[in-house]
């Protein structure tokens, strides 16, 4: 196995890697104040992840784990390097990304109108999940065209069901599935013709953001309803999954995003809140209220009989049903859903 990372680091001139990383050349010309690493890792220590810490900066200082050896700063190997074009060009990227879409349609089931989720041999299986077609919109390897049906698909409650490789039915771990599945036993108990495995709670972002960017963001408040299950013998949080696992699960927590970026429609129109989009979204829900910190103030959005109220110390852009956008100055606005 290879892996190939792109790193950023504080210009530390004795900031050094070990001999195990491979360093490749990259332009890092553009980057004044920084170095840019571009290193593979062949793999021959028999370690299958990169050994970096991804939550800290790269220091001289213990990075990580291989294979049972720590990486340590030693004698310094880094250099700035060359440009090459072929590496770092935006032409580069694009032509890895319409390979990688060339790929991804493999997994492409016209008949059922999303993707599966996996080939073996290959031959396409006929698994078929809400993150697959989600996963497909959001990356954007999926043809625009497609987007509306996939969520057709993907969003329908005669077709959804619940299903997990390790939880049990009590709400905790079912050790016999968990044996099985390490064994490569996988048990299919639902119809792979005809239903779509529901996303867990924590992966749930991916599929509401598709929703969102197929333009079937009225969707949401029912799609958000399914949480109100959590909420019950006096628990007031999020839990990892539909069934079974811990009560309290921060990935769980999309609705308290979706809220507000996507019923509320509340989004920065420019970096830093500089100018707001205001986009609601309410589908069934009658009336909405609600406000938005930003580093300029609070913005106040209203929906309620047809109209939405905004009070922003910002310029806005309100984006009704029709999807045409329509600029306002800062303080209060008023304008048709």
């Amino acid at each position: 196995m290879r892996w190939l990372g792109h790193w950023v680091a504080p210009d530390v001139p004795d900031f050094v890697i070990d001999p195990a990383w491979i360093e490749a050349d990259f332009d890092d010309s553009s980057w004044p104040a920084a170095t840019v690493i571009s290193a593979t890792h062949d793999g021959a220590r028999g370690e299958s992840r990169p050994p970096v810490d991804p939550y800290g900066a790269m220091l001289p200082r213990d990075i990580g784990m291989l294979g049972g050896d720590r990486v340590t700063p030693r004698t310094p190997t880094l250099r700035r390097a060359p440009a090459q074009p072929d590496l770092a060009s935006a032409g580069w990227a694009r032509e890895r990304r319409d390979a990688a879409s060339r790929g991804y349609e493999d997994f492409w089931d016209g008949a059922r109108g999303s993707y599966v989720d996996h080939i073996v041999d290959g031959e396409r299986m006929p698994a078929m999940s809400q993150a697959a077609g989600a996963v497909a919109i959001v990356s954007g390897l999926a043809p625009r065209d497609r987007w509306a049906g996939i969520v057709d698909v993907i969003t329908d409650p005669d077709r959804l069901v619940v299903r997990s490789w390790i939880g049990g039915a009590d709400g905790g771990y079912d050790m016999t599935k968990i044996v099985e599945t390490s064994q490569g036993i996988y048990r299919v108990n639902w119809d792979v013709d005809t239903e779509v495995v529901l996303a867990e709670p924590f992966f749930s972002h991916a599929v509401h953001d598709a929703v969102a960017a197929a333009g079937r963001g009225e969707l949401l408040p029912d799609l958000l309803r399914r949480w109100s299950v959590f909420l019950q013998d006096g628990l007031d949080t999020f839990g990892e999954c539909w069934g079974w696992g811990t009560p309290v699960h921060a990935w769980s927590a999309t609705p308290t995003k979706d809220l507000v970026w996507y019923v509320l429609g509340v989004t920065p129109a420019s970096p830093g809140f500089a100018a707001v989009r205001v986009a609601p979204r309410p589908g069934p829900v009658e009336r909405l209220d609600g406000t938005v910190p930003t580093p300029h103030g609070l913005v106040h959005v209203q929906v309620a009989g047809g109209r939405v109220h905004v009070d922003s110390p910002v310029p806005v852009t309100v984006v009704p049903l029709g999807g045409e956008e329509t600029p306002a100055a800062a303080g209060h606005s008023e304008f048709a859903l």
